[in-house]
Parts: C-alpha cells; structure tokens; sequence
C-alpha cells in the first residue's frame, strides 16, 4: 500500500499491544497510513526478534510492557491504543488508557475503517463452525463474474493484511471473534450470521452475559435492509433475534419456519422472502462434509449466496465439491481399517461434541491442552455411548480426568507423540481415532494448526 495522507490516522502517535500477526498486520498498515507507531509485547526483546524483523525500522519497539519495558510505555502520550485480539480486557495498559481518556480500538476495525465505501461485507460469528462457512462462502461468491472475493479475519489472515488487495466491487467476507467484537464500536456488515452460542473463552470474558453481549455486536449497528442471519435452534441466538433491528433469517435443522431457511425432509428449502424460493436435497452426496452440524454451515453459506444473486445451478455445483477445511474433522489416513481424523480446531467443548456426533462409535478420542473456564461434563454421555478409549494430555488432563471419570478407560500420555502412539495400539479394525482437545492449544503448541500439524505428522509415521 501506498502512502496514505488523508485518513484518521496520518500524523497520529498510535501504540500497537500485542505483537502476534494481528499486531504486526495492523502496525504496518498504520505505518503505511504516517502514523507515528509505537509498537510493544509482554514478550522480551529475544522473543520478538522474529515480529521485529517483520516491521519498519522506524516502528518504535517497547518489548515487555508488564515489567522494564513499563516506565518507556506510560512517559509517552497517544492518540490511541489498537488492541490485538488475544490482549485480556482486564490488560493493565488497557485501565491506563481508559483513566486518561486514550482512545481504544481492536485490529480488525481498524481495518475495517478504511475499507472502500463499494465493498460488500460478510461477517461470521459463533462458537464453532465459523472457519467452515466462512471458507465456503467465500468459494461461493468467487463463482460471481466481475467481483472479486476475500476472506479474512480470525482465520489466520488479519483484515489489516489484506486493505491495500480490497478495491472497487470486492466482497469481503469476514470471521469474527468474540474477541474482535468486544471492541466494535462502528463495524456495520451488509450480512452478519450468527451459527450458535455455546459457553467458550469464559477465561476471558469472565462470564456467559458478558460471552453473548461480544457476540451480539455483530449487528447492532445494523438496520434496514442488512441482513442477519442467526441459529433459531440454539437458546442464545434465539434470545438475541428479538433485538436485531435489521432483515434477520432464521435457520433451523429441527423444525419447519415460516420464512427461513431449514430442513425438510431430505431438503434444505431455502425461502427467505426477499429472494426465490430453492430447495436443495441433500441425499444425493449435495454435503461432502460429515457431521449433522454442517448441514447448518451451509444453510448459512445459500443464504449468503442467494442474497448475493447466484442462481441454484452454480451454488449446487460448489457446495457438493467442497470437502471442509484442515483442522476441522479432517481425514488423515486409514491404517489396517482404522481412520484417524484431525479435529485440532476443536477448542471448546461444544465442538468436540459436535465431531463426536459426527461419527457412530467405536472412538478412541484424544483430548487436553489448556483449560478455557467451561466444564468437560457436558461431554460424559456421549463418550460413554461412544468412545471406547480415551486419551488425555496438557494442562486440563487432570480436569478433563476428574470430570470424565467412568465414562470411558481413561489413558494419561505426556505428549502428541504418545498420543498417537497409545491410540495406534489401542485401536482395532473399525476404530476411528479423533484428535478433538476440547482445549486450547497454547500448553503445548502455538496454536491450534501447529498442534494439528504434529498430530498429522505423527500419524504419517506410523
């Protein structure tokens, strides 16, 4: 991106918190702007030697902010403080601004304040399944001639990343977090959705009240013909459509709607009142995804399309080629009759829940890593019925054990390696062996891809 005169930012001293890669993204987007950044981590100046290679040299760097790095950060004056996602909201620099009136923004909507005023934006929310439709949408609306879509976010790809690739007539489709939404105070998508509310990141929103409000700033700045989308089976979403000020569509796979988009039968029927009326049947191999909940996904994904004009044929055509994305109930390998499946985005227990139901029985399910605030007994039932071994690592072993006592023979390993090894041995012809943690991935790994990446490369070894 070229250099930027005139913005909100140009000539403003800005301090950036956080340093992962929504940090460096938004930094060097606020360079390019001339603002004058400020730049600082908790980690030490060894740690960030990989971000800081990463950055302009005329980005100022203040590595460990909570301890020598304080003093340097609180002498100086800013204009704003932009927030990186995973930065606690109870963050000591974050009471510092606000007792000094500093103003406060996340990343991504930092970001989003510079888009072109012709983008036409999707955003996706919920507890699980926003990868999966977010990627789907975007495959979709790539089949519409003379636009251009873009998928980014909370996907691994920060908006900031890609402003300078967003021109006239793109449609940007967004995945949201609970994270980024705390701090929205102007986003304004054209299509919001909510897939579900599940209890998850109680570790850092504190509580469920505070969980679903974050949630619910995906359309409070929405009205009129914006349109959002929301789960009418799950009790949360439910409890927030009366609220929306917008065009809101329904979806539901347990009952029939007056207007909607939902299950019937064999069908998807998609008949929203503002669009023609289609119905897709799923029974022809339509869904290559498993799992009852993608049925949901990509209700969420036709409506999304259908809103944007494409036509039955070409939607048909997409959703039926489309095989899911990695990390989520991915195949890995069959050995001697025994698949092994990849469910490392599965960071709550929700949606291991959701990958459990995905299969018959016959599992031996390999969870821990670190504990996220919600109980693991929510899950008893379904191992008892379904999971012959369990195996357990990570800093929530000994929680997931205590909680989970009784329901299936119960495996402690130190590591994905043993893991893999234990579930290989233990395994019969007809097992499937699913990595679904339930957890947090940072005891162990740096996220949730690189854990499902040494699960791959484990199994790829046996």
């Amino acid at each position: 991106m070229g250099f930027i005169m005139e913005n909100n930012y140009y000539n403003k001293k800005i301090l950036v918190v956080g340093l992962g890669t929504s940090g460096i993204a938004v930094a060097k987007l606020l360079d390019s702007c001339g603002s004058k950044v400020v730049a600082t981590d908790t980690k030490t100046t060894k740690e960030l030697a990989h971000s800081i290679e990463k950055l302009n040299e005329k980005i100022e760097i203040i590595p460990d902010y909570r301890n020598s790095g304080k003093s340097k950060l609180t002498n100086k004056l800013y204009d704003m403080l932009v927030i990186s996602p995973g930065v606690p909201p109870e963050d000591p620099l974050i009471e510092w601004a606000k007792k000094r009136g500093i103003k406060i923004m996340g990343e991504l909507e930092v970001a989003y304040s510079m888009l072109p005023a012709g983008t036409r934006t999707v955003a996706v929310t919920g507890t699980n399944g926003k990868t999966t439709t977010v990627e789907l949408i975007k495959r979709l609306l790539s089949a519409n001639e003379g636009r251009k879509t873009i998928a980014a976010g909370n996907i691994g790809l920060p908006l900031s990343a890609c402003i300078n690739r967003i021109k006239n007539n793109v449609d940007l489709v967004m995945e949201v977090s609970s994270y980024q939404l705390e701090r929205m105070e102007i986003f304004h998508p054209y299509i919001s959705a909510i897939l579900n509310i599940t209890p998850d990141h109680l570790e850092h929103h504190g509580t469920m009240k505070k969980y679903i409000y974050a949630k619910s700033k995906i359309f409070r700045l929405q009205k009129g013909n914006d349109v959002c989308i929301i789960n009418a089976d799950n009790k949360y979403c439910a409890g927030l459509a009366e609220r929306i000020k917008c065009r809101v569509v329904l979806f539901s796979r347990e009952k029939q709607l007056a207007k909607g988009i939902y299950l019937q039968g064999d069908k998807i029927i998609c008949d929203m009142g503002f669009v023609s009326r289609t119905e897709y049947r799923i029974s022809s191999g339509f869904i290559r995804i498993p799992g009852p909940h993608n049925i949901e996904n990509v209700m969420v994904a036709i409506a999304v399309s259908s809103i944007f004009g494409m036509r039955k044929p070409s939607i048909e055509k997409i959703i039926s080629s489309f095989k899911g994305v990695e990390h989520r109930i991915e195949f890995v390998r069959e050995i001697d009759n025994v698949e092994f499946i990849n469910d490392s985005k599965s960071t709550n227990v929700d949606s291991c829940l959701t990958a459990l139901n995905a299969f018959e029985d016959n599992i031996i399910l390999i969870m821990g890593g670190r504990d996220k605030g919600a109980p693991y007994s929510p899950l008893k039932k379904q191992i008892a019925q379904k999971v012959k071994e369990l195996i357990v690592l990570g800093e929530a072993s000994a929680k997931i054990a205590k909680e989970l006592k009784g329901a299936a023979r119960l495996h402690k390993v130190n590591n994905m390696r043993q893991a893999v090894v234990l579930s290989h041995k233990l395994a019969k012809p007809g097992f499937t062996v699913l990595l679904s943690p339930a957890c947090a991935s940072f005891d162990q790994f740096r996220n949730y891809e690189h854990r499902g990446k040494v699960f791959k490369q484990w199994v790829k070894k046996l």
